[in-house]
């Protein structure tokens, strides 16, 4: 009986998000926020006594799929956390540091999906929602919870590319012990499409902020935010929902960036991004599916090629379109090599 409830709750919320999805109106995004599998520290050599006992890394995911001229577009951010601190405080100040990048964008509202982790599903989180707007610009709309082991693919997708990305680094001779050559190995070359990597440490503030409750917060699901309010449901649409109101804080940490890396844009290049996508173009900072780009637009001259051993036959193809990609963002000349990169 409890496996039959699952597989409903998990479709129902599968629906949610779909809905969510379809509504995304010009401007509006849906964020899907996931802490990846703490990352190990790796040499290029390691001897036996090395590899044990080892300390691993935290690094947040955030992926957004919004609504830019028309179009379903993507961006990532990944949050290289120097303090390993998985907290609400963590989260509140990643939410915010994302919020800004992405309103330079042109991006006004989101929603929010994840998973059940009690930093994200608590008071001090979602209470601190509605303030978001006062601080970034951008309204934070709704945040939704997934079933376990459902509904956050995407962000999980982003991680699988940037551990891949990782591997190659420490295989061509890189190593990765500290947070620092972390952000070094995700910012190499080729740089992964659509991906901003951030190096920073948050700590707590001098003077905790006086923040609103939330009763039985974990009883729910679905949360939408209004000015210093929000509205929650156990499951979306079902019911009226319950209010709660005087959120006026944000639980926000002492966030500092130390590095970044990968693509970014600017309020310059918001406009050019909007004429690019409208047009099927590349954009600089926004990502979308190579199919929608014709092979005419995608010579040699506007993409990386990942080194690779050529064969002299392979070298002199001059023809445009003959390049083999991968999502991801690396480029090959030959077929083989794509196959061996999808099989690490």
């Amino acid at each position: 009986l409890e496996l039959k409830a699952h597989e409903l709750r998990s479709k129902y919320t599968e629906l949610q998000r779909q809905r969510i999805i379809k509504g995304l109106s010009e401007g509006e995004a849906m964020i899907t926020f996931d802490y990846a599998q703490k990352q190990l520290s790796t040499s290029h050599v390691e001897d036996q006594k090395g590899y044990y006992a080892k300390t691993g890394m935290s690094w947040h995911i955030a992926h957004v799929l919004a609504n830019v001229s028309g179009r379903f577009v993507e961006h990532s951010f990944v949050h290289i956390v120097e303090t390993d601190t998985q907290d609400s405080q963590a989260v509140v100040s990643i939410t915010e540091a994302l919020l800004k990048e992405l309103w330079t964008q042109g991006i006004h509202s989101v929603h929010i999906r994840s998973d059940n982790a009690a930093y994200y599903h608590c008071a001090p989180t979602l209470g601190s929602m509605p303030a978001m707007k006062g601080k970034t610009g951008v309204k934070v709309k709704s945040w939704s919870f997934s079933d376990a082991q459902n509904g956050k693919g995407s962000a999980d997708r982003i991680a699988a590319q940037c551990k891949s990305k990782i591997r190659r680094y420490i295989n061509s001779g890189g190593n990765v012990q500290n947070h620092t050559e972390m952000l070094w190995a995700l910012d190499s070359h080729p740089h992964l499409a659509g991906i901003s990597v951030y190096l920073v440490n948050i700590t707590a503030p001098p003077t905790p902020p006086s923040l609103g409750t939330i009763h039985r917060v974990t009883d729910y699901s679905h949360f939408e935010f209004g000015d210093r309010k929000v509205r929650v449901w156990k499951y979306f649409g079902i019911g009226e929902g319950q209010v709660f109101d005087k959120l006026n804080n944000a639980n926000l940490g002492v966030y500092k960036e130390k590095g970044r890396g990968g693509r970014f844009g600017s309020h310059e290049t918001v406009l050019i991004d909007h004429h690019n996508i409208k047009h099927k173009h590349r954009a600089m900072f926004w990502h979308y599916n190579p199919h929608l780009i014709g092979k005419e637009e995608s010579g040699y001259e506007n993409v990386h090629i990942e080194e690779e051993v050529a064969s002299p036959s392979a070298k002199t193809i001059e023809k445009k379109g003959l390049i083999f990609g991968c999502w991801c963002g690396a480029r090959y000349i030959r077929y083989g090599n794509l196959l061996a990169h999808r099989a690490w």
